[in-house]
């Protein structure tokens, strides 16, 4: 955790404030669509046939 706040530390007082933090605001971005992917859950709404299957079923 020490290395990650390392990482993302401003360094540079001279650069445009998003060099700065270019770091924190992708994790922002990769935090914000992993709580999407948690809450939406897009994939389950799918359900789990594929589709457009290439063998066709007979009618029962």
């Amino acid at each position: 955790m020490l290395a990650i706040l390392n990482m993302a530390w401003p360094r540079t007082p001279d650069a445009p404030w998003y060099d700065n933090y270019l770091v924190a605001l992708s994790g922002l971005v990769v935090a914000a669509g992993l709580v999407y992917l948690l809450v939406a859950r897009p994939a389950v709404r799918q359900g789990r046939r594929p589709s457009g299957d290439a063998v066709p079923q007979e009618a029962a």
